[in-house]
């Protein structure tokens, strides 16, 4: 579903281009799945640990701003990855990409727990997401399609 969507977007984009109105597509969404360290679901409304999306906040840092931290309401979208039989959300990331292909993007769990994307996007056109790091450590080395990250927290 998801590579039909995204094939219908970048279809409709590219057509939309003339070479007086040239765009990019730039695909920045990725899939992440949350477990405990001995395997619970933690997007399961049944999980003791459950983390319900609505309380997730997605953060970008804007350049035009001093950095400052700006809340992006509409990041995360929560879905059910049937084949892997886990629960994902969906999670847009920065559109701001610096002179080294990198986007950063900042989850907040709570007060005191706020975690680090980092984005390497690819230089192929329609760029996306290739690479990301979560706190530091690289949880997708070169994504494909529909590829999601399980984080274990």
């Amino acid at each position: 579903m998801n590579k039909i969507l995204k094939l219908i977007l970048i279809t409709i984009v590219c057509v939309s281009c003339n070479k007086d109105n040239c765009c990019e597509y730039i695909d920045r969404s990725i899939s992440l799945s949350f477990v405990s360290e001995t395997g619970e679901d933690w997007l399961d409304s049944n999980s003791s640990e459950y983390i319900n999306h609505n309380t997730l906040r997605v953060y970008y840092l804007n350049k035009e701003d001093n950095n400052r931290l700006v809340s992006s309401p509409n990041a995360i979208t929560p879905y059910y990855n049937d084949p892997e039989n886990k629960n994902c959300i969906e999670l847009l990331t920065s559109d701001y990409v610096d002179e080294n292909n990198q986007s950063v993007t900042y989850l907040k769990f709570s007060e005191s727990d706020m975690d680090t994307i980092l984005c390497t996007m690819s230089s192929n056109s329609p760029a996306i997401v290739s690479k990301v790091r979560y706190n530091g450590k690289l949880i997708i080395a070169n994504q494909v399609d529909d590829e999601f990250a399980v984080i274990i927290k």
